[in-house]
């Protein structure tokens, strides 16, 4: 197995079950660097990504992933931030140890939580890169990321820039990779889908199919992605499996993320087969 890989896991709280079985039937829990899992914790506005999931931090679910040595990050990658919200206080109190992290864009909180938190790992999250072209990367787009190296300890670029000549510009250790995004190039509607999403996170909304599901027709996004592959070949930025991974690490790329909390448990297993078993 390849040591040197950092992965991120999707799912914390949503996915315990599933992520504890896998790398239980893998053995799997010294095969890599280190591990860590992020998710959303029930009904804090300052959620962002996805949609409220009933996600109770549980003191067992926690430990857990403790007496593992993996640490926990939590999505507080909304982009509108009440700094004296009493939850997300409570939670950056709760989680406030060596190994953890926030995942987050706004910089209100970035602030607070250095000024205040300075345990935790700060991770800019891939939703706030939605008004940044994806391929090809522009001078400006280089220069947004790199502005960004100096505030945080990671940043998640798009995915589609993953095999962009001038994604090697950045620091690379401060680079985190999605590798199993699914969405389009360059997608028109990104950055309002996490707006949107946001947003019903503060109001507190239910589960919105319009909202949390991709606004791109489902034809016309299989036939964008067809087209994609076709062009593209072997620099496809989606889905990447174990060849993908293989050559960001011979590139010097060493911290992935994996995503998936509104997946099934058999299509987030199967994404966690394709891209965590290899050597």
């Amino acid at each position: 197995m390849i040591h040197k890989i950092n992965w991120n896991i999707s799912g914390a709280f949503c996915k315990h079950k599933v992520i504890i079985d896998f790398f239980t039937d893998n053995n799997l829990f010294h095969a890599f660097n280190s591990i860590s899992v992020y998710d959303g914790v029930s009904r804090c506005k300052w959620n962002g990504g996805r949609m409220h999931y009933d996600n109770p931090p549980k003191n067992e679910i926690k430990e857990d992933y403790y007496r593992l040595g993996w640490g926990i990050n939590l999505t507080f990658s909304n982009f509108e931030i009440d700094i004296s919200d009493p939850l997300g206080n409570s939670l950056l109190e709760e989680f406030h140890r060596e190994g953890n992290g926030i995942i987050l864009v706004n910089e209100e909180l970035r602030k607070h939580i250095r000024q205040n938190f300075p345990k935790y790992k700060l991770i800019h999250s891939v939703t706030g890169c939605g008004l940044v072209q994806e391929l090809p990367l522009r001078d400006e787009d280089v220069l947004f990321y790199k502005r960004l190296e100096e505030k945080y300890d990671l940043i998640i670029p798009r995915c589609g820039s993953s095999f962009d000549k001038k994604l090697r510009m950045l620091d690379r250790d401060k680079v985190e990779i999605m590798v199993n995004d699914t969405c389009i190039l360059n997608c028109p509607v990104y950055h309002n889908h996490f707006e949107m999403i946001g947003e019903a996170n503060r109001k507190g909304s239910e589960w919105d199919d319009s909202i949390a599901e991709c606004f791109i027709e489902k034809g016309t996004f299989e036939e964008v992605t067809r087209r994609e592959k076709r062009i593209l070949g072997k620099n496809y930025p989606f889905d990447f499996g174990t060849q993908g991974i293989l050559r960001l690490l011979d590139e010097g790329f060493y911290n992935f993320k994996i995503a998936g909390r509104d997946e099934t448990k058999v299509n987030f297993t199967e994404d966690l087969r394709n891209n965590l078993i290899y050597g």
